[in-house]
């Protein structure tokens, strides 16, 4: 067994450009086979490439706005932090398991 380490090969890199213009070419309808001969890339590489720009799924998620309890709850912790009498975090949380368990 060597005593040190030598590598086997050397790592290729691809130029991101490159990889963006064949993300944007298959996104206009080119396939990914075509596109990876097309720009001299591996298939696995631009698969990988492409999905890291697809996979973002927009609009899950809950509703960024509050309804007007949410609202309202917000607005009583707001003022009693104002008025510097803001409860606890227990009574807080009590508050707060209290309107949950209300809708």
């Amino acid at each position: 067994m060597p005593r040190t380490y030598y590598k086997k090969g050397v790592r290729v890199t691809y130029d991101t450009t490159c990889m963006l213009e064949a993300a944007v070419d298959v996104r206009r309808g080119l396939t990914l086979f075509e596109a990876a001969k097309q720009y001299e890339v591996p298939f696995g590489t631009i698969c990988k490439h492409y999905k890291q720009g697809t996979d973002i799924t927009l609009g899950g998620g809950r509703n960024p706005e509050l309804s007007d309890d949410e609202r309202g709850f917000a607005e009583y912790l707001r003022i009693c932090a104002l008025d510097g009498e803001c409860p606890q975090e227990k009574e807080t949380l009590q508050l707060l398991a209290e309107f949950v368990n209300q809708e």
